[in-house]
């Protein structure tokens, strides 16, 4: 089985260090999503998945 999540971040930049938040940083401004884990068949090819979760998320 393949497991596949989809992970939206928005790119925002650390006023103080002047560089993009890290994972916890947008975490806690609410500035990152993670979909649920789909488990797939091995068999199922890698584009067949990719249009099945952008017709899920679009």
């Amino acid at each position: 089985m393949k497991q596949y999540r989809l992970i939206a971040r928005q790119r925002l930049i650390n006023p103080s260090t002047k560089r993009i938040y890290d994972d916890e940083g947008l975490k806690a401004l609410d500035a990152f999503w993670a979909s649920p884990v789909y488990e797939y068949d091995d068999s199922i090819h890698k584009t067949v998945i990719a249009n099945e979760l952008i017709e899920k998320y679009e």
